[in-house]
């Protein structure tokens, strides 16, 4: 509790109008950590405070909907206190995507100012216009709750570990803000109405975006996989600085370390 008074001290004093949210998602993750002065609990304080103090721009609204999407979830009721704890296992026979070259031309590739994608907070997500550093995790699809996966998915490259990507990445998602990620966003052609269950089900503290008309995938000239006579876009990972790519992973294997990948990046970068 010490903690969060110090905590609740400096975040009056630093987010001025952001004070009562922020403050509230402090006291909450304060009491479900039960802190007990580990060097590991320390260390998740550190991250999350510094996530913390280095999003002011964050709004109410997003503020009350994270912390009502943990509250809804009984699996995590605390996803930054959770270290990749996947919701499914990934057969260790997938088989391993190569390099086909049709990532190769997207470093330093500028997305398109004039695509606009919503999110499953029902926002207009313009990548080209957002600062500072976004995380980019691009999948095929997710399934749909008690959807059994077919040897067909499971013997497609880069097709199977949907579901345990996107997990990877909300375990890791405090980490990856401390680290400088300004946002993390997962990217499907998915539908929006689909994305939000995604969401709601696994309890996650970030938004996952919809390009259901291909619109990022055309603009970028992404790679595409074609299942059942759609196309999907293949996995892939984008940091973006300002808007234009930084960084790419492609291909992405195993895909459950995709965010681990990233945090050492990160890291490396500071």
């Amino acid at each position: 509790m010490q903690f969060a008074i110090r905590v609740a001290s400096c975040e009056r004093a630093t987010l001025g109008p952001h004070f009562p949210t922020k403050a509230a998602w402090v006291l909450r993750f304060v009491l479900g950590s039960r802190h007990n002065g580990t060097p590991e609990h320390e260390q998740l304080e550190h991250h999350f405070l510094s996530s913390l103090l280095s999003h002011p721009q964050q709004s109410s609204s997003q503020a009350r909907q994270w912390l009502s999407t943990v509250s809804r979830s009984p699996r995590h009721p605390n996803p930054t206190l959770l270290t990749h704890r996947a919701d499914v296992d990934v057969p260790k026979t997938i088989p391993r995507p190569v390099d086909d070259g049709l990532a190769s031309h997207l470093f330093g590739s500028s997305v398109p100012a004039d695509v606009v994608l919503t999110s499953t907070s029902d926002a207009s997500i313009n990548l080209a216009a957002l600062p500072g550093l976004t995380i980019l995790f691009v999948y095929p699809r997710t399934a749909a709750p008690g959807e059994a996966v077919t040897e067909e998915w499971n013997n497609t490259p880069g097709a199977r570990g949907c579901t345990a990507e996107v997990c990877h990445y909300r375990d890791d998602w405090s980490a990856l803000a401390a680290l400088g990620a300004n946002a993390v966003f997962g990217l499907s052609v998915q539908s929006t109405s689909y994305q939000k269950e995604v969401k709601e089900r696994l309890g996650l503290p970030f938004d996952l975006l919809s390009d259901e008309k291909l619109e990022l995938v055309k603009a970028l000239r992404l790679p595409v996989l074609e299942w059942q006579g759609a196309p999907l876009a293949k996995r892939i990972t984008l940091v973006l600085a300002d808007g234009k790519v930084e960084r790419v992973w492609y291909p992405v294997f195993p895909p459950e370390a995709s965010s681990t990948e990233v945090a050492a990046w990160l890291r490396e970068k500071k």
